[in-house]
């Protein structure tokens, strides 16, 4: 049920991003995909493989079953909002990132980056208590390609034309990110907050996802992590 909730919210901000589009037909479809996956998994994914939180094996892993679903969900969202068909030649508009903008965007990203964290840290500390935390600069340094891929995202939206940009994609970052830190449907240990594991034939506690890849994974949006004890059998 947790899943299907996911799923569903996921597919209704989609399908707001593909009616307030000017692309149409496969373009859009690829866009909405790239949208979908990058903000979704992909970019999280890559700040949990730079902090040792997951190795390169299990971020493949978690990545895979991140794509299948948007590669399900951005066809579907484009048929549903009448865009599937392409009808003429879209129309782009003008202008684009200058430097100066990207620069912009870098240190607002960074701001709300390290406010998030600071606020959150005494929640999390145990967290780390037995983790070796990079070095501030390092951990500033990956947020400049991980801010310049979000942006990456959402700029073949924007150059094909979006209404109401900053509102659509307030909603595509707000909602997708925070579905993504709640139910984490991809991960290892695949547990949501509304499951518990099944014992393993050791009987030993087995670590949610949300506690391997910890505050990390979620994008600099810090929260604490917590052990599930098995209790009973429980299916998807």
């Amino acid at each position: 049920m947790m899943i299907g909730l996911y799923l569903l919210l996921n597919f209704l901000v989609l399908w707001v991003v593909a009616r307030a589009s000017s692309a149409r037909g496969w373009r859009l479809i690829l866009m909405l995909f790239l949208l979908g996956f990058v903000v979704g998994s992909a970019n999280n994914l890559i700040e949990a493989m730079f902090f040792g939180v997951l190795p390169p094996r299990e971020v493949a892993a978690a990545a895979v079953p991140a794509a299948i679903i948007f590669v399900i969900l951005a066809p579907v969202a484009g048929l549903f909002a009448g865009r599937w068909k392409s009808a003429g030649v879209a129309v782009l508009e003008a202008g684009g990132f200058t430097p100066l903008t990207l620069l912009a965007v870098v240190i607002a990203y960074e701001l709300l980056y390290w406010t998030s964290g600071i606020l959150v840290y005494p929640y999390i500390a145990d967290f780390y208590a037995t983790r070796t935390i990079p070095p501030a600069y390092l951990v500033a340094a990956v947020q400049i390609p991980r801010s310049l891929i979000f942006i990456g995202a959402v700029y073949p939206l924007l150059k094909s034309g979006l209404r109401g940009g900053p509102l659509v994609l307030a909603l595509v970052y707000g909602v997708i990110m925070v579905l993504t830190i709640i139910f984490m449907p991809f991960g290892t240990a695949r547990s949501t907050p509304a499951r518990t594991i099944a014992p393993a034939a050791s009987a030993k506690p087995r670590v949610r996802t949300s506690e391997r890849t910890g505050p990390i994974w979620r994008g600099g949006k810090l929260t604490t992590a917590s052990t599930c004890r098995p209790t009973r059998t429980s299916g998807l």
